[in-house]
């Protein structure tokens, strides 16, 4: 027979199949058809039932031994079954648990923000591939400001750094051919511009920083060297100079820079002097003083240059000095001088003409007061002198000259005693018809003297009749001056039509001054004491 379930074939009567262990089911179609073969062959068939029932039995009993030596082997397998699902399970279990820490920690890295940066690990690939995207748009400046905001400590910052100089190299190329370009086309300006640009944002994404700066930067200044080499061939060495300052900032390693800038510098500096000296010897001396400046607006604190600037100045000083001498100018140029001393305070040379001038300037200032005052004007001496300190400060002559001319300052007559008098009275002011106001006014009716001493040599005034002046009983009057009894003035006839007369009169040093006033017309007696007096302002006597 065979197994139901594996189809092994089996022992006839085995209750349970040896290789896969199924019990085994009987089926009764079997028992009947062999009853009914019984009844067919009668008793010898009965006799062979029998003794293949007996043989069956024997078979039976076999068979229970088998079986049941059969499920002993059968629960020793399902134990060492349920040990192995045991391990399984275990197993599995501490994957998952392995698992699911592998997968925390991996998210805590993930969302924990990296350094200072405040940007977590999943932020900071998305800047990455952000800034990706802006190079392989061409915007190189966005990608690497994005790129600079990842900090060191990034895991992948190593890569970070190689897009970084990728972006960097292409971004400097770009530059380079750009500035070629304007190049070929002799547009210098733009180039200069254009290096400019790139040396501000070149320092603005830090490149010295980096260790691989010199390879990059070296195309760069490739190109900033032809640029200077093309501006100095066509005499723009100061826009040469200036291309070179703009990237200055922004080298690490300047020796290249240093030899190319001091080569350029010394040949332009050689042209500027040059063609400053030829202006100064045409007597262009602003011209060529505008020349160095221009230089030095560039390249400052250049000891040579200053040096020149300095010759050209004093040049120019002594030639300007010479036209103010020829022209007899000696007050100008003593203010233009001093309007340069302060470049040359001890240059020897300036400091000479300066004390020829002053000394030719005193000798004219003393002789222009020296006419004022012969003039009869010692107010107008004196001002000239003063005026003449601002150029002449502490000149002892000057200063004695003043103290001279002040002794003749004049003096009113009020401060003279009277020695003789007959009708007249003193005022300390009045106002004239004029409206102004005079000082030390003497109102004369007949006579006054007063002694001076003979210290004085000149009398001044102004006079006037009242504004009631009478000239009913007469035709007027006349006021004489005598100096030591002999008359030094006669005034015309005086009305009441009369306008002011200003006088000046010399009085030869005299010891007395008197002041007469004479009738005019009519009996003198008679008519004098009806008469009204005349005014005399401003009474002042002078050395």
């Amino acid at each position: 027979m065979q197994c139901q379930n594996c189809g092994r074939s089996i022992k006839d009567g085995s209750v349970f199949c040896p290789s896969c262990g199924t019990k085994i089911e009987f089926v009764p179609t079997k028992i009947s058809l062999e009853e009914e073969n019984r009844n067919n062959t009668g008793t010898d068939t009965m006799s062979s039932s029998k003794k293949q029932f007996s043989s069956e039995k024997t078979n039976v009993d076999f068979s229970k031994d088998e079986m049941k030596e059969s499920g002993t082997k059968k629960q020793k397998k399902i134990s060492k079954k349920n040990k192995v699902c045991l391990i399984v399970c275990f197993s599995f279990i501490s994957l998952c648990v392995f698992v699911a820490g592998v997968l925390l920690i991996i998210h805590k890295i993930n969302t924990t923000p990296v350094g200072n940066s405040g940007l977590s690990n999943i932020e900071i690939r998305q800047v990455y591939e952000e800034a990706e995207s802006c190079f392989e748009d061409g915007n190189h400046e966005e990608a690497l400001v994005l790129l600079k905001t990842i900090p060191s400590k990034y895991m992948g910052f190593s890569k970070i750094q190689s897009t970084r100089k990728k972006i960097l190299e292409d971004y400097t190329n770009e530059i380079c051919k750009s500035i070629e370009s304007y190049l070929e086309s002799n547009k210098f300006n733009e180039a200069s511009l254009a290096i400019q640009d790139a040396s501000d944002a070149i320092k603005s994404f830090s490149l010295s920083d980096e260790d691989y700066y010199d390879d990059i930067i070296s195309k760069f200044l490739d190109t900033v060297f032809l640029v200077v080499d093309d501006l100095v061939k066509i005499e723009r060495d100061l826009e040469a100079i200036k291309c070179l300052e703009s990237v200055s900032v922004v080298l690490n390693d300047s020796s290249s820079f240093d030899k190319k800038r001091e080569s350029v510098i010394a040949i332009s500096k050689q042209k500027f002097i040059s063609k400053a000296e030829l202006y100064a010897e045409e007597g262009k001396y602003d011209e060529a003083l505008s020349t160095l400046r221009s230089f030095s607006d560039v390249v400052t604190n250049d000891e040579e240059i200053s040096n020149v600037q300095k010759k050209i100045e004093k040049k120019q000083i002594l030639d300007d000095i010479e036209q103010f001498e020829a022209n007899g100018d000696f007050e100008g140029g003593i203010k233009y001088i001093n309007s340069k001393k302060g470049l040359f305070k001890s240059d020897g040379d300036i400091g000479k003409k300066l004390n020829i001038f002053k000394e030719k300037y005193r000798s004219k200032v003393l002789f222009d007061a020296e006419e004022a005052f012969d003039s009869g004007s010692y107010l107008n001496a004196i001002d000239v002198l003063n005026a003449s300190q601002e150029l002449l400060p502490n000149d002892s002559i000057v200063s004695q000259k003043i103290e001279e001319y002040k002794t003749y300052a004049p003096v009113s007559i009020k401060n003279f005693k009277i020695t003789s008098s007959n009708g007249y009275e003193f005022h300390e002011s009045a106002s004239d018809p004029r409206e102004e106001v005079a000082v030390d006014v003497i109102e004369l009716e007949y006579y006054v003297e007063f002694y001076l001493g003979g210290d004085y040599s000149k009398f001044s005034a102004r006079i006037d009749p009242t504004r009631n002046f009478n000239t009913s009983g007469y035709q007027g009057v006349q006021l004489k001056i005598l100096a030591d009894d002999v008359e030094v003035y006669q005034s015309q006839t005086i009305t009441y039509k009369t306008d002011n007369l200003d006088l000046s009169v010399d009085i030869r040093n005299a010891d007395y001054l008197a002041f007469e006033l004479v009738y005019v017309g009519g009996n003198k007696h008679s008519e004098y004491w009806s008469a009204d007096p005349i005014l005399i302002y401003n009474a002042f006597v002078s050395k």
